[in-house]
């Protein structure tokens, strides 16, 4: 377990690890975060193998699952589960805090930990996606964690692969050191 805070500067979210795969042999991850207003993830995405709970402990989320909204306020629970296409944010006007539990994690908290470091390093656009590169870069390395919702998987199965060698070639973004 690590006390230390990580921010991701572009989606406005810091995380501090409560748990982490290494300390459940690889079972559980839990994370405090916070995310200020109008921060989030928005690229839609889904965890193959891993479910994902939010508790809301202050503030507004709003939890996309397969597009269908689901507005959660303090005291409240949501949950994703494995391969549901799925964003959240924050909204409302205050700062959104929450615990992220995520079973069967295959890598989330490292993900987690390239996804920021990416974002700190100019590897993120303004909307909080990852640039053509290094988004491909990660999700080669990570494909066991998370999946972008589109395009689809056979395209991503076909287009990933060489856009990460690109990637490693020029040296742009190394996530999974």
């Amino acid at each position: 377990m690590t006390t230390s805070i990580i921010e991701n500067p572009v989606t406005g979210e810091r995380f501090r690890w409560h748990l982490t795969a290494a300390d459940t042999g690889g079972r559980l991850v839990r994370a405090e975060a916070w995310v200020r207003p109008g921060g989030g993830v928005f690229a839609e995405h889904l965890h193959p193998h891993s479910e994902e709970r939010f508790e809301v402990l202050n503030g507004r989320m709003i939890l996309e699952r397969e597009r269908e909204p689901l507005v959660l306020v303090a005291g409240e629970n949501g949950r994703v589960t494995p391969g549901v296409a799925h964003r959240w944010r924050n909204g409302g006007q205050d700062e959104l805090h929450l615990f992220i539990e995520v079973h069967d994690p295959h890598g989330f908290d490292a993900m987690i930990e390239d996804v920021f470091a990416a974002a700190r390093a100019g590897a993120m656009g303004r909307d909080g996606r990852l640039k053509l590169l290094p988004g491909a870069a990660l999700m080669r390395v990570h494909a066991g964690s998370i999946r972008a919702s589109s395009p689809p998987a056979a395209v991503q199965r076909v287009a990933v692969p060489p856009l990460a060698l690109l990637a490693r070639t020029l040296r742009r973004h190394r996530p999974g050191r």
